[in-house]
């Protein structure tokens, strides 16, 4: 079983009700039942703290030492997420935890902040100008276990109702909802019951009614009643799924959109509109349909769904540390970010597997199911390919020393290919004359290049390079990384690596795959969509135009390369299709299609991958391993 650290905020701001705190302390009684050795704490400032609290604790089965209020005590290290439910986050308290480095997940959030949290999680629809979320799921909420029977949905007239307007009802909307209940909906008094919430003041209801005072688990009771009164929030939701009829009366015009989004009736915002309201009493059968459409449909784990979730290995920009990024996609395991200050975009990962990715079986399982035979079996066609990237080092490399055969000497430059695997492009540099040197997690691949190819490398990661192996500053003349940069969860701190190890003047060549080729253009929704999950950076000719100098290097060459004719639109339909849709189309005719369409993907440079090649040009000043500054 998994252990898990999740810290919340709730809003409890006099105004905003109870409902945010009810709906944490039941998620956190949810995730300490599924996961009994997570930690859960819920964080509310001193002047916000009501004793009432503690009996809300109680009631839903919580300890009420989860209750924090040292903000002091609060880091990274202590806690994996921080859950903020607090309607809409104000700028002071959303730059207040975005330096304590928690992963921040939006809970329903509605603030002006909202498109910066890494994960967003509504549990009901916002409207269209707040963006998407990761998740939109009603089933989350805490739906209750007893439903009323199916008869229910016949019935002619509504005889019981339930008026509940929160744990604090500021406008009022209790009192005036009851009174015209009676007075003007035809019920009496004694067919009304009122719930009368916890921070409640002095109310004036007329003495027939009856009256829940802050009930323990109210939506165990709603089944009881053939209609509910309130405004929207989580009791509506709750009153649906049970099988209630629900009619909205709203304290805001924010509540009514937010109504009219999940489809329910409502009759009014801060006063009653009286025929609408009759009309409605008088369509028992109408107001059970908007209940049923907006209820969810299947009730979920907040505890199980929380379970799942991993914190990325970045928080905000992997190159300048700045949360001011646009959302790009989300989706329920993954957010891409677009950085605002230098344009990187990257991945946050939530569900990625505990085991890394990147193992022994990937050079033959796993690389066969994707390219139909073994690393070891592709060797030399990888070769080749760095032959030609080593003749293109080698036009802008004025150390390379003349002639084809290997040269020992100290004179010859100097290369380190990162993520060398089994060596091919080590082959290929050492055959142009360089003496190469590679660094491979992969232990077997390190062996193979060691005795088979007897060639220097190293196991281990690049992070480690220079902690493990003294003296490598401004060593090498070459440092490479094929299809290697993507995968580094903090670029910045490989890039300024790469900057130490290298002389100036020397070359830093990598390719990666591109989103601004034919795929990315297409449809970069997609092209995301298909990116590999341990791909944190996802990179472009342009982006690496305004990251790169930023590093010390000056880019000299970009080769676009991945064209693929058949990822065009249309033609990408009919490629996959080619079988039964171009059976009528002649060979040659395809032929000349594919080639022009080949010509003009490299005349407009949209290839799917591409090649970079940098030199360093400058020092910078930049320790492997100390902390640096983030900015929010």
């Amino acid at each position: 079983m998994g252990s898990y650290r999740f810290l919340w905020a709730p809003s409890v701001t006099p105004g905003n009700g109870t409902g945010h705190l009810r709906r944490t302390l039941e998620w956190c009684a949810q995730i300490l039942h599924t996961f009994p050795h997570s930690s859960v704490g819920i964080f509310i400032k001193p002047s916000e703290w009501q004793k009432v609290f503690y009996d809300m604790a109680d009631a839903s089965g919580l300890d009420s030492s989860c209750f924090l209020h040292d903000d002091q005590s609060i880091t990274s290290s202590q806690w994996d997420f921080v859950l903020l439910d607090r309607r809409a986050t104000g700028k002071a308290e959303f730059r207040w935890w975005s330096r304590t480095g928690i992963p921040m997940i939006g809970v329903d959030e509605g603030g002006q902040y909202r498109r910066y949290f890494s994960y967003l999680l509504d549990t009901f629809p916002l409207p269209p100008r707040f963006g998407p979320a990761n998740l939109t799921e009603p089933g989350l909420l805490s739906l209750p276990a007893k439903k009323k029977s199916a008869a229910t949905a016949s019935m002619t007239h509504f005889r019981t109702v339930l008026v509940s307007f929160g744990g604090e009802d500021p406008a009022h909307l209790t009192e005036l909802c009851t009174r015209w209940l009676i007075k003007r909906g035809g019920f009496a008094a004694a067919d009304i019951t009122v719930v009368l919430g916890p921070l409640f003041g002095p109310r004036s209801l007329p003495p027939e009614v009856k009256v829940l005072k802050a009930p323990g688990k109210l939506a165990e009771q709603l089944w009881k009643y053939d209609l509910l009164c309130t405004s929207f929030g989580l009791t509506a939701y709750e009153a649906a799924y049970a099988g209630c009829g629900v009619i909205l009366l709203n304290p805001s015009t924010y509540h009514r959109s937010l109504s009219r989004l999940a489809g329910f009736p409502s009759v009014g915002v801060g006063r009653i509109h009286s025929r609408r309201f009759l009309r409605l009493l008088a369509s028992p059968a109408q107001v059970l349909q908007s209940a049923k459409k907006a209820s969810p449909q299947t009730k979920q784990s907040p505890g199980k769904f929380l379970g799942k979730l991993r914190p990325p290995e970045v928080r905000d920009c992997p190159v300048c540390g700045r949360l001011n990024a646009k959302p790009v996609l989300r989706n329920t395991d993954r957010s891409f970010f677009r950085c605002s200050h230098c344009g990187l975009l990257y991945q946050l990962d939530f569900l990625r597997p505990e085991q890394p990715r990147y193992n022994e079986n990937y050079f033959f399982d796993e690389y066969r199911s994707q390219y139909g035979r073994s690393y070891i079996e592709d060797f030399n066609a990888i070769k080749e390919m760095g032959k030609r990237r080593m003749a293109v080092i080698h036009r802008l490399n004025q150390k390379r020393p003349a002639g084809a055969a290997a040269v020992t000497g100290d004179e010859s430059p100097r290369l380190l290919d990162v993520g060398c695997a089994y060596g091919p492009f080590l082959s290929a540099a050492y055959e142009a004359g360089y003496l190469p040197e590679g660094i491979d997690p992969a232990g077997s691949a390190v062996d193979y290049v060691r005795s088979e190819l007897e060639l220097a490398a190293w196991n281990g990661t690049f992070e480690e390079f220079e902690l493990d192996l003294k003296g490598r500053q401004n060593r090498y003349d070459i440092i490479s990384m094929w299809f290697v940069l993507e995968h580094f969860p903090r670029v910045d701190r490989i890039l300024c690596k790469a900057n130490s190890c290298l002389k100036i003047g020397g070359l830093l060549a990598f390719s990666t795959p591109n989103s601004s080729g034919i795929s990315g253009k297409r449809s970069l929704k997609g092209f995301l969509e298909h990116s590999p999950r341990d791909h944190h950076t996802v990179w472009s000719p342009a982006i690496a135009h305004r990251v790169l100098p930023r590093f010390g290097f000056k880019i000299r060459k970009v080769r676009v390369t991945g064209h693929h004719p058949e990822r065009f639109p249309l033609i990408g339909t009919a490629g996959v299709q080619h079988k039964n849709a171009w059976k009528t189309v002649q060979s040659t005719a395809r032929k000349l299609l594919f080639a022009l369409l080949g010509w003009m993907s490299r005349g407009l440079r949209l290839g799917d991958t591409f090649e970079l090649y940098a030199e360093k040009v400058n020092e910078i000043s930049y320790s492997i391993g100390e902390s640096d500054e983030r900015s929010d």
